[in-house]
């Protein structure tokens, strides 16, 4: 969990909701406003991926290691 938490994409995907929170407050138009949200959503979800990924790796080249010795 902590590397989710501690990773500066994640943080910074997190920090991009301010603006999308501030805008849709103040938006007249429907579509800009989800088209907003939908763009964060993606923002957030490619960041929960790639650490996925390089975790998954990670754990890869672990196993990888410990099986050579």
């Amino acid at each position: 969990m902590r590397k989710y938490l501690l990773n500066p994409g994640i943080l910074t995907s997190i920090a991009g909701i301010l603006p999308v929170i501030r805008n849709s407050t103040t938006s007249h138009s429907k579509f800009r406003t989800i088209a907003a949200w939908a763009a964060w959503a993606g923002t957030l979800t490619a960041a929960i991926a790639s650490v996925r990924e390089a975790s998954e790796e990670h754990e890869a080249e672990l196993r990888q290691q410990q099986s050579r010795r």
